[in-house]
């Protein structure tokens, strides 16, 4: 059985847990997923080479300090273990028109930073992760919340192949902890 970790799991009856190891922030979660621990990204309760696999799906751009989650995702990885990163995409249309109506740089007020695919390879090299695989993705869970034009007119850009960095929601990274590391 492989060992898995999602961290920042979500709580609400719109998360879906992807780990057998569950861990978010809230102390008294309405939907209490299966091996829910209540515990910070920045320090992982869990001993050295616990998992083989982490996923940390739309949750980097909510953190104050991400080299160091992803320095607690390495440090609990095994040895050849596998990390998954998501986060919404900066240059999916959407926002990229946001940014030309109001003439500026739009954040979302929860999000602290946001990142693309070069940014992400980039923090997940220092932290000791090899980036095996990277691509523009919808991310199932936040595709409800979507408009039903919205969701035609990514989905059409996607299948005929358009310019993935406009029409995936998510940037998606997988990396590899580094022997040795």
């Amino acid at each position: 059985m492989t060992d898995a970790l999602d961290i920042g799991c979500g709580t609400l009856t719109s998360h879906t847990a992807r780990g057998n190891v569950n861990i978010d922030l809230t102390r008294r979660p309405k939907n209490r997923p299966e091996n829910f621990v209540c515990g910070d990204a920045n320090h992982l309760p869990f001993k050295n080479e616990s998992f083989d696999k982490v996923s940390f799906y739309e949750v980097i751009e909510h953190v104050e300090n991400p080299s160091q989650c992803i320095r607690e995702i390495t440090r609990t990885l095994k040895s050849d273990g596998s990390c998954e990163v998501s986060t919404p995409n900066p240059t999916h249309w959407r926002i990229l028109l946001r940014h030309l109506l109001h003439r500026r740089y739009v954040p979302w007020i929860e999000h602290i930073a946001m990142w693309g695919i070069p940014e992400l390879e980039n923090l997940l090299r220092t932290c000791g992760l090899r980036v095996v695989e990277e691509d523009y993705v919808t991310v199932k869970e936040r595709e409800k919340f979507d408009r039903w034009t919205h969701r035609i007119a990514d989905g059409i850009g996607h299948k005929l192949s358009l310019c993935h960095a406009l029409t995936g929601r998510s940037v998606w990274v997988k990396a590899v902890k580094v022997n040795g590391e």
